[in-house]
């Protein structure tokens, strides 16, 4: 979340990330691992607009944690 994640620690970490979010993945193509991550968040985010939190972690558990920690750095 602190940005600048565009080498190859980044394409770990997304590796990492992809794998951990399984089904959630979006499938997303992008240009660096931030890049992917920040369409990840905003998608997130208008998920979330578009239904509850109660939806969000029954039917999305993982990216529902990401809400709740952008919502503790937003505090």
């Amino acid at each position: 979340m602190k940005g600048g994640q565009t080498g190859l620690r980044g394409h770990i970490m997304l590796a990492a990330m992809r794998d951990l979010l399984g089904g959630e993945d979006m499938g997303l193509k992008s240009g660096t691992a931030q890049e992917w991550f920040d369409a990840w968040k905003d998608h997130a985010v208008s998920l979330l607009d578009a239904n509850s939190m109660d939806f969000m972690e029954k039917d999305y558990p993982k990216t529902a944690i990401l809400l709740r920690m952008l919502e503790k750095n937003n505090s």
